[in-house]
Parts: C-alpha cells; sequence; structure tokens
C-alpha cells in the first residue's frame, strides 16, 4: 500500500518519560489507519465529517469485533466520553495529520476525494462552502437606517444603498401583512409651544379626548410646551372638574431619549403611567386637544398626534403594540383571570388545578422547592413533595445506581402530601415523564439542568424503597410537546451557531439560513447542522449579502432568502467595537465593529420578520463622559430605529448564570416584535446570583431614573460552579502533549514556553485565586521566569476559584494580561483548555468545532452562552 520510497521504523520499548504520549501516539495512529480504511471502502467523493458520527464506529466494530487488540483501543474511547461511538471530535482534531498520511499512500487522490477533509478545512485552501466574492468594505444601510445613524460617530463606514424597485414593492407588500404602518414620515411638524393658543375647552371635554396641559414642576421635562394625556376618567370637583389621566410620552420621555435622532414627527406613546396619585389636574389646567391616529394604517395622517405603541414605564420600560386594556388606568384594571399563568410569573391568580406543578417559596430563603398540587382551596394548598438530588443522602432507603449521577431538575416522587398557604405558591415550572431507558438521552431542554424551569421525573419513593414508574405518575399534568410549526429563521454574524442552535432547541425556530465572514465558523456550523432541513450557509460578508439583497442582484441565489420567508432574524453584531477591553475605541477597525450594530436595522426594514433578537456587551449601552451625546449614544439610535420601523421593543441584562452557566458573562438583548403578536417574555431566572453580584442597570431616561434593571428573584437552583460544569473531564497535567483521547478538545490552545510553564508551577493552589502577583509576594518566581515589574499587579497567571465562576471567556486568552490573565487551572499546571471553556459556554460535548485550537477558541469566545439562547428559545416558543 505504501509507495516504495517510504521509510519504516519499529518502535520497541519507550522510556518511561515518554510512555505515556508514546501510547497515545499509537491510539491516533490506529485511528489513522482504521480512518484511511473506511475512505479506501467508499466510492470516491462521497465520506462526509458526519459519517464518522455513528457509520464509522459501525464500520469497525464489524471488522474486529472480538479482537482483543482492538476492544482495548475502543475501550480508551469509552473512558469518560459520553459519545463512545461519535469519532468526528477527534477526526477533525487529528485531520491535518490524518491527511499528510493520505497523501504518502499509493492511491492518494480516491482518499483525498471526500469531502471530509474540505468539511474540516483540510483540502489544501478548498472549502466545503463555497466562499462568496467580496465586493464593498463598507457597513451597508438602507435610506431609512443610514438616517438615523448619519450622526455617530462610526458614520463614515456606513454606505447608503436604495432598495430596487422590485424589493421595494416585496418590502411594501410584506408590511402590509404583518401590519406595519405604510410611510415613514408625517407631513406635519410636530406643534410646537408657539403655535399654541389657549382654548376654553372644559365644557367640551370626555372620556378618550386627548389634551395637552400645563407643565408642572416635577423632574419631568418641565420645558416641553405642554404635557400630553389621555382622559379616561372625569370627576366633578369644586374648580371644575377634575381630570383622570394618562400620561403620553414624547420619544424623549421614553429610553430613546432627547439626545439621538427621532425620524417619526408627531409620533408619541400611549403609557401605564396615570396621574392618580399626582396632583390634582382640573379642565382649566388644559391648553388645547389633540387629534390622535391611534394605531394608523399609514404615517402620513391630518391628525396632530400618532400613536403605534404604549411605553410601559411602570415594569420593563418596553414598547408595546397599544391594546384595548392600555386604556383602562393601572390603579382600576380589573386582574385579568388566566387560566394557568405563564412560566416565570409569580403570581398564582386563579385556583391551581389537582396535578399542576408550582414552586413553593422555602422559609426564611429566597429559594423554590418544586411541589405538584393535589388539592386546594381558597387559602390553603395541598402538595405532594418531590425529592431532589440533596435530599436522596438523607434517606435512610438505597438509592439506584441509576440515580447515583442524579440530574440537578430531576426528582423522586413521594407520596408525601403537606399543606402550605396559598400566598406562598410562585411561579409554575415544566415537568415530564421520563423512563429509565431514555434517562441518558434526553431532549433539550430537560437536559440542560433547569434552564427554563424544566424539570423530568423517573423514580419514586414507595414503601419498599425506591423504584422507576412504568408509565406517568398520577395525577402529574405533563408538560406540552413541542409544536412542529416553527418559524424560519436567518442568523447575521452567525459564528459557531451557538446562539442558533439554543434560540432552535427552544422548539420555536428553525434557522434556514447563516451569515458569516469566518471559514471556521461556518464550517462548524456546517458540522453541526441538522439533517432534517437544510441550512443555506453564507461564507461572506454580511454587507456583499445585504448590497445583493437591496440592488435586487439576489436572483437564483438559494442562500439569500426572500422577502417573507424569514420570521425570525437573529444577530449577535461584533462586540469589539463596544468593548471596555479594547484600547481605542474611535479607532478605524473599532468604528468599523460598531457600525455594524446597523446590520440588523437594515435586515429588519426589508425583511420585516415577525421577531428580531440581538445580543451584544453591555456597553453598548455606556454613556461616553465629555463626548457629543449625538454621536455616541449608540443604544438609545438601535432602540429609536427599531421603535420608529413599528417595532415593539424590550431590552434586558441577562446573566449567564442565572440560567445553569458557570460563566461570568453579562449580555445586553434587544428584542424586536411585529405589530399586535405577542412580545417575546423575559425568560425566568432558574439560578441565584452570586454574592458579588450588584444591581445593574442597562442606562438612564433623561429624568435620571434608571431602566432595564438586572433581574433578581427566588430561584429553584444555586448557581454552576467551574468545577461542577467541568465534572468528569480527566486530568491533563500541563497539557504539553496536546493529546486527550477520550475528549479530543481537552486540550489547550497553545504550547507555553519554558519559562510559562515554570510560572504556572510556581502560582500557589491554595488559597483560591492566587496569580503571579501573589507568588512574586511570597517568593516563588524563580529568577529565570521574573516577568516586568507591570505584572506584579492586576490578574496575570491568577488561577479560576474552582467554587465560583469561569471569568468571562474572551477571544484571544493570554495568561500575561493583566485584565483577563485570570484563565489558569485550579488544580493543574496549565491554562484552562478548549473543553472547559467549551462546557463554560455551553457547548454539549457532542458537537464539532472546526479549525485549530486558536480558532476553536475564537469561535467559543465570540458565542453567546447556550444556556442563555436556550433560555430566550424556550420565551419564543411560549
Amino acid at each position: 500500500m505504501r509507495k516504495p520510497s517510504v521509510i519504516w521504523y519499529r518502535f520497541r520499548k519507550p522510556a518511561e518519560s515518554y510512555r505515556s504520549i508514546f501510547i497515545d501516539y499509537l491510539w491516533i495512529a490506529d485511528l489513522g489507519k482504521h480512518l484511511l480504511d473506511y475512505l479506501s471502502a467508499h466510492p470516491s467523493g462521497t465520506v462526509h465529517l458526519d459519517f464518522f458520527k455513528s457509520h464509522f464506529s459501525q464500520f469497525i466494530e464489524q471488522r474486529f469485533r472480538g479482537n482483543a487488540a482492538y476492544e482495548h483501543w475502543i475501550r480508551r474511547v469509552s473512558a469518560g466520553s459520553k459519545q463512545k461511538h461519535d469519532f468526528r471530535m477527534a477526526i477533525n482534531a487529528y485531520s491535518e495529520y490524518y491527511r499528510s498520511q493520505a497523501l504518502s499512500m499509493v492511491d492518494p487522490d480516491h482518499l483525498l476525494s471526500h469531502p471530509l477533509w474540505a468539511e474540516c478545512l483540510r483540502a489544501g485552501g478548498e472549502t466545503a462552502v463555497p466562499e462568496q466574492l467580496k465586493v464593498t468594505d463598507k457597513t451597508i444601510a438602507t435610506p431609512f437606517v443610514y438616517a438615523c445613524f448619519r450622526r455617530m460617530y462610526f458614520a463614515a463606514h456606513l454606505e447608503e444603498v436604495p432598495l430596487n424597485a422590485r424589493v421595494e414593492a416585496e418590502q411594501a407588500h410584506r408590511k402590509r401583512a404583518m401590519q406595519f404602518a405604510a410611510g415613514y414620515e408625517s407631513t406635519r411638524p410636530r406643534p410646537t409651544s408657539h403655535s399654541f393658543k389657549r382654548r376654553i375647552v372644559q365644557a367640551n371635554l370626555k372620556v378618550g379626548d386627548v389634551v395637552g396641559v400645563e407643565p408642572q414642576q416635577s423632574r419631568w421635562n418641565p420645558n416641553d410646551p405642554d404635557w400630553i394625556g389621555y382622559i379616561h376618567r372625569i370627576e366633578p370637583h369644586a374648580e371644575g372638574e377634575r381630570l383622570y389621566v394618562l400620561w403620553l410620552y414624547r420619544p424623549g420621555d421614553t429610553t430613546i431619549g432627547k439626545e439621538v435622532f427621532y425620524p417619526i414627527a408627531d409620533e408619541v406613546f400611549l403609557s401605564d403611567h396615570c396621574n392618580c396619585e399626582e396632583g390634582v389636574l382640573l379642565s382649566k389646567h388644559v391648553l388645547r386637544k389633540y387629534s390622535v391616529s391611534w394605531r394608523p394604517e399609514t404615517l402620513t395622517t391630518s391628525c396632530d398626534l400618532i400613536v403605534r405603541n404604549t411605553f410601559l414605564v411602570q415594569k420593563s420600560q418596553a414598547f408595546v403594540t397599544v391594546r384595548d386594556i392600555d386604556f383602562v388606568c393601572p390603579c382600576h384594571r380589573e386582574k385579568q383571570l388566566h387560566s394557568r399563568p405563564k412560566s416565570g410569573d409569580t403570581q398564582v391568580h386563579t385556583r391551581p388545578k389537582r396535578g399542576e406543578t408550582y414552586y413553593v417559596r422555602r422559609e426564611n430563603s429566597t429559594f423554590l422547592e418544586p411541589f405538584v398540587v393535589e388539592d386546594c382551596d381558597t387559602e390553603e394548598v395541598q402538595v405532594r413533595r418531590l425529592l431532589r438530588r440533596d435530599e436522596l443522602k438523607k434517606l435512610a432507603c438505597s438509592v439506584p445506581p441509576e440515580l447515583k449521577t442524579m440530574a440537578d431538575n430531576e426528582v423522586v416522587w413521594t407520596d408525601e402530601i403537606k399543606t402550605v398557604k396559598r400566598c406562598i405558591l410562585d411561579r409554575p415550572f415544566h415537568i415530564r415523564f421520563v423512563s429509565v431507558g431514555r434517562r441518558g438521552t434526553l431532549p433539550p431542554p430537560y437536559d440542560r439542568g433547569g434552564v427554563g424551569d424544566h424539570w423530568f421525573v423517573t423514580f419514586r419513593l414507595g414503601p419498599r424503597g425506591i423504584a422507576p414508574f412504568e408509565r406517568p405518575p398520577v395525577p402529574l399534568i405533563q408538560a406540552l410537546a413541542n409544536s412542529n410549526e416553527m418559524l424560519k429563521g436567518l442568523s447575521l454574524f452567525s459564528g459557531g451557531g451557538n446562539l442558533d442552535r439554543g434560540l432552535e432547541e427552544g422548539g420555536g425556530v428553525r434557522f434556514t439560513h447563516a451569515i458569516d465572514i469566518s471559514e471556521e465558523a461556518i464550517h462548524t456550523q456546517l458540522a453541526n447542522q441538522h439533517g432534517d432541513l437544510e441550512l443555506s450557509l453564507y461564507l461572506g460578508s454580511v454587507d456583499d449579502y445585504l448590497h445583493a439583497m437591496l440592488t435586487g442582484h439576489s436572483g437564483g441565489n438559494r442562500l439569500i432568502a426572500t422577502i417573507g420567508s424569514i420570521q425570525l432574524i437573529a444577530a449577535g453584531s461584533p462586540c469589539p467595537g463596544f468593548s471596555k477591553m479594547q484600547k481605542d475605541w474611535r479607532s478605524p477597525q473599532s468604528k468599523q465593529n460598531a457600525s455594524h450594530i446597523t446590520t440588523l436595522c437594515s435586515f429588519l426594514e426589508v425583511y420585516r420578520p415577525e421577531y428580531a433578537i440581538l445580543e451584544n456587551v453591555a456597553d453598548m449601552a455606556h454613556e461616553r463622559k465629555h463626548e457629543d451625546p449625538r454621536e455616541t449614544l449608540v443604544f438609545k439610535q438601535l432602540i429609536s430605529c427599531l421603535v420608529a420601523m413599528g417595532y415593539q421593543v424590550s431590552q434586558k441584562i441577562m446573566d449567564s448564570w442565572s440560567y445553569g452557566s458557570s460563566q461570568r458573562r453579562e449580555r445586553l438583548f434587544v428584542c424586536a416584535t411585529a405589530p399586535g403578536l405577542e412580545p417575546i417574555r423575559d425568560p425566568p431566572m432558574t439560578h441565584s446570583h452570586p454574592s458579588w453580584a450588584k444591581n445593574k442597570k442597562i442606562g438612564k431616561l433623561d429624568v435620571g431614573e434608571g431602566f432595564g434593571h438586572r433581574k433578581n428573584s427566588r430561584t429553584p437552583f444555586h448557581y454552576v460552579t467551574a468545577e461542577r460544569t467541568t465534572a468528569g473531564l480527566p486530568g491533563i497535567g500541563t497539557g504539553f502533549t496536546q493529546v486527550c483521547i477520550p475528549c479530543p478538545d481537552h486540550k489547550i490552545t497553545r504550547t507555553p514556553n519554558e519559562r510559562d510553564r515554570l510560572i504556572m508551577k510556581t502560582i500557589p493552589y491554595t488559597p483560591a485565586g492566587q496569580g503571579y502577583a501573589d507568588a512574586v509576594k511570597k517568593g516563588l518566581i524563580p529568577k529565570s521566569a521574573v516577568l516586568s515589574k507591570s505584572r506584579e499587579e492586576g490578574r496575570a497567571f491568577r488561577r479560576i476559584t474552582a467554587k465560583k465562576l469561569v471569568p468571562t471567556v474572551s477571544t484571544n486568552p493570554s495568561p500575561h494580561d493583566n485584565r483577563t490573565g485570570t484563565i489558569l487551572h485550579w488544580s493543574e499546571p496549565r491554562c484552562l483548555s478548549i473543553m472547559e471553556a467549551r462546557r463554560a459556554q455551553g457547548f454539549p460535548d457532542h458537537e464539532v468545532i472546526i479549525g485549530s485550537p486558536v480558532q476553536q477558541w475564537r469561535i467559543i469566545g465570540n458565542a453567546v452562552d447556550r444556556r442563555v439562547a436556550l433560555a430566550l428559545g424556550l420565551s419564543l416558543r411560549d
């Protein structure tokens, strides 16, 4: 089989210091032999990476079943790995070596003809996903979006591209179908104080009128020409009539603010802010009446004002479509009764039914416990106790072997019934019965430790001990299965697809198109795509994609989605443009990155999907001191643009640790919903805050009041620590060999030099969290390993604390960095491995990440935490 010129070497007994490396090398070499045999056995050009998920394992099992050497070889895969039949990660990890071996075989053309190599980016520059031609270096924006952002500090990087006539017609049709108002600008200017004439209108006032009244001295802007109110009640008063109003907010009074540009003249927003508890408002205070176009079909109107959305001042500071209930004062609204409150609702409005599942507030604690309702009256509820993992340790009976690895969100059914006050019932949760045989293959979200309040039950505790159920217990009401009807999604700046697949796992969307400029990221998407629905992958710039779309040059290109075919757009625009970690936020590269915040807006304006989700660093909302706010308030201009389009818009800070992640990562999410649809609700917080987590807000209204505060509620779980999320991974010592047979991605990104290895060995393991600065103070650093004085302050070469969170996984880790150098393992002399970073970011162990170790880490660092994405996906489904 080999070429005659190739020289063979026979290895004999290795030196003891080399033994482990030698054994690992032999295992990798044997896998290479099986791989080349497998490729030879298949017709040219037929073997894909996906074949190694299970078919390859069956192939070698049939050939070597009963062979002692093979059985010993395959056991090394099974040790510490849940995917013992899945060889995709190993093939990808050693693909460069295997390609070099294939080149030296007698029939290299046949072996290298298979698409496997291109899918692993080992085909001599050839890619499995074709790279698109680069046309523009500018950030493409539609005329409307360009007008919104043209004053921003990055505006020089924007290029305005008008819509082709055909595209504009398709967009107009889509807007009508989704109930967006036609047109963008009112032809009438907003009235100013100079146009006011005091009118004697007291006798004509009635409920439903919108009036302008004299501004009052308060923290709200007293310089407005008037305050606008919707009259919802009128009562007699000694001085005339007392008016009860719901205030209408101008854009500057909302999260948009007065400093940024709002393109719709005369638009105001109904609010849930009433004057019931404020000073008496009399009819004599009225300056004028306004005519209002409520929820108009067109923005071109003869009315004084336009109202499409309500601004929720009291709760979320979100914009939502005006509903009939919004015209009723919050102080006098009847409680809206529902058959069952949604998960995340902490008030139980209706009488719970038998078999429903609710959390009960633990006494003198912020934690929640799961129970099943047995009976309920007006004051008390009888509930069935469900045992959790920690409670099993207290039982006198033996525990089945299957429960030795009991999941956090698994419970054991009991016969214990207790009575509790109805007032201590918290929100409901979801639960499913799972048979014993299916516990190891749980589908999302039941395999994610309780994300989205999802639990499962398999066993019951009875008089004879713990035994599995054969069928669902009675009277348990199980959570509904996912609907087959799913939204179709388009992903911008898709990266490795962690946001996309997390949203998909929620059960409400399936992505059909994804765009990213990184070939490693796009091929990671290819490696992990679902087999039942083709994913159109665009390897190129979002700007070239959008340019082709706007100019009508996308015809026939299946990679470019058509208007009307996309119901959701998800985007994680480049974070470096807003990160505090960057050195110069006004550098050309930083401005280019920041300018892509407009990309989502342009895609939304053209495609008009039902929903959109944007993720970025929380610093995007940071207000820079001593800078012109008209140029730098990017977040507020983003909200302005989306609201002006007619979308319902909300914003939230989502902390990864609050949704089952072990990572200290906080991100800003903006959700947009088409008019009239149910907005994406905030996912329930399921895991507790660490003690250091302080109150945080996204920003401030112009009156100084904060908005978008960090969520803080009772939870059923403690936050997950670094050591828990990496449990089960084998030790790899210094990681110098870059090989871990059971977990091929359990390796470090770069092999450290001799000095760095010496430093890592000398950093103390106790007390927890020690770093280079601590080692210097204790005199532990040898002279040959001393770094510059600047490293004696800060976080360089600092160990992660095992019982705390993993620091935010960045894209370019370096132990030398004084700000992000906390990446040393807590019990081994090395940096965090790729597999450990994957787990911190929520990548499932079975998924493949394409590229070199450095490129793999970059994909991981750029990703959205999977558990956060799943929590949002569940809210989208509900």
